[in-house]
């Protein structure tokens, strides 16, 4: 066969047929591109660092990343941004230092399938400064706010547990202390007070790695105080009928314990001052010791007088009436 014909033909006006051959290859391009359409979304930037090496910086404007997906028309309703994750891997790095990582955008199963697809993202490099990661327990710090009910004081918080571990650069985790929980409002309260929280961590280059579920209690009691009850009269019990006390307006003083509203509760006449006479037989002095009788719920700390000397008499027998006879 003589092929020379068809290179003749072939060769013959090439800088034309090349022309046209790009053309034709721009057309189809062109036409596949018109057949795409975009959809853009914003993903949470994951970091991963599983690694030696943390993120100390270079992340405050960076939360979250751009990624634009390109595709089919018929089929770019079909993928939402939860096809696809961002994220930075800090896993491979060893060494302190500023360094510039790349941003990763993985697709899922399903994204996958689709063909073509075209995938960008902005930024799609981070520039950070790295730092050795450092493990540390510290303790947890709770703190109350507000005044207890009227009658009632805060006595003490307690936390379970009452340490939390976190993770972070070195430089960060070796200026921390303690990590504070929310203020516990005890306002108007009458009992101890308890509520589940999480401690409060401000800055993000810092993780707790614990639960992070504190149980934490302010005990509220009742409030303790005085009174004094001045003037109690003292009363005689028991004191035979053909008798009676010389004395007279004897009185004595008292300092009561107990809860303020119990001690608020207190009216005149519930505290009394009782002399016991029931041994008495005859005319005579006699020392008789003074008991103050308080209301159960509060307690007699001190009293003024508790031993009198009376003189007990015999009482005068009342003159006779004699009836008129008419």
């Amino acid at each position: 066969m003589n092929i020379k014909p068809i290179v003749e033909k072939v060769s013959k006006n090439w800088p034309v047929k090349v022309i046209c051959f790009v053309l034709a290859v721009a057309i189809y391009f062109f036409y596949q591109v018109s057949l795409l359409e975009s959809k853009s979304f914003v993903l949470p930037l994951e970091i991963k660092a599983s690694g030696t090496v943390v993120p100390v910086n270079g992340l405050e404007k960076h939360k979250s990343v751009k990624v634009t997906v390109r595709t089919k028309s018929n089929r770019i309703d079909s993928i939402s941004e939860s096809d696809f994750k961002a994220y930075i891997d800090l896993t491979p790095y060893t060494k302190n230092g500023n360094i510039k990582i790349p941003v990763i955008i993985e697709p899922s199963d399903k994204a996958l399938l689709l063909e073509p697809l075209e995938i960008t993202v902005y930024p799609s490099n981070l520039k950070l400064k790295i730092e050795n990661k450092k493990t540390k327990t510290v303790r947890i710090q709770p703190s109350v706010i507000g005044i207890p009910a009227y009658g009632f004081r805060y006595t003490s918080i307690s936390c379970e547990p009452n340490a939390v571990t976190i993770s972070g650069p070195a430089s960060f985790v070796d200026k921390i202390d303690f990590m504070p929980l929310p203020s516990l409002n005890i306002d108007g309260c009458a009992e101890t007070v308890t509520k589940v929280n999480k401690v409060i961590n401000t800055n993000s280059y810092i993780s707790v790695l614990d639960d992070n579920l504190v149980r934490v209690s302010a005990v509220v009691i009742p409030q303790e105080m005085v009174r004094e009850v001045k003037n109690i009269p003292v009363e005689f019990d028991g004191l035979k009928e053909n008798l009676v006390i010389e004395e007279k307006n004897i009185s004595c003083d008292s300092v009561l314990e107990g809860n303020v509203l119990d001690l608020d509760s207190i009216k005149d006449g519930n505290v009394k001052a009782v002399a016991d006479c029931s041994f008495i037989e005859m005319p005579g002095e006699y020392e008789l010791s003074v008991l103050i009788n308080a209301p159960k719920k509060v307690s007699v700390s001190s009293q003024s007088v508790s031993k009198i000397k009376v003189h007990v008499l015999e009482r005068p027998l009342e003159p006779a009436v004699e009836e008129l006879v008419e």
